[in-house]
């Protein structure tokens, strides 16, 4: 089915790595603390997974300016880096593509948590991209990492765990996948696979 893929492509958090929830939840109760407040394990998790973010923070009557302010000196690039670890059907997918096709990330996240994040794997990466500052599902760094690593969109393949994942992806023409990992709503979309396992089919 892959036989014109050239480049795969991968999202970072939670479709390649998660960070410990010991670490998510002690980062976010140090900063809320500041204020005098605190977050519930499901509220840490909404917090970790939604773009809505904020909300959460809102709730509690914190200004988002002051909040992020106290929120970046606990969470510690490093720390985060050394909490976080790779899928193992992530990892058993990489050993078998790696050096066969070109392998890139395009993530959300501040590039330097990225590159942080992504040493837990144990594979080299032929771009590693943050959209941090024009974030998906603008299609802007799926795009860019066609050009940088040399290969049309349409000899690329993305997979990521969340439905602004497949919209970046379609909107640079590149084959999206979701891998559903079971924290989010899919809403019926396809191609979907439940583990990178799956992938294989669809890139080879």
């Amino acid at each position: 089915m892959g036989e014109n893929i050239k480049a795969v492509l991968f999202d970072l958090d939670h479709t390649l790595v998660d960070t410990n929830p010991e670490y998510k939840l002690k980062v976010l109760n140090n900063a809320l603390s500041s204020f005098g407040k605190s977050a519930t394990l499901e509220e840490t998790q909404y917090f970790w997974l939604n773009h809505d973010r904020e909300r959460i923070i809102e709730e509690k009557g914190i200004l988002m300016k002051d909040f992020w302010n106290k929120f970046y000196e606990f969470d510690d690039v490093v720390k985060r880096g050394k909490s976080t670890y790779a899928y193992p059907d992530a990892v058993s997918l990489l050993g078998k593509i790696s050096g066969k096709y070109s392998l890139g990330i395009i993530t959300n996240a501040p590039l330097n948590v990225a590159i942080e994040e992504v040493k837990c794997i144990g594979f080299d990466f032929d771009v590693v991209l943050s959209a941090n500052d024009i974030p998906k599902p603008n299609p802007h760094y799926l795009i860019k990492a066609c050009e940088e690593l040399n290969v049309s969109p349409v000899e690329a393949i993305y997979f990521g765990d969340d439905l602004t994942d497949m919209i970046a992806a379609k909107n640079a023409n590149i084959k999206g996948v979701l891998v559903d990992r079971g924290f989010k709503e899919t809403n019926g979309y396809s191609p979907k696979i439940f583990s990178l396992i799956e992938a294989i089919d669809l890139i080879v």
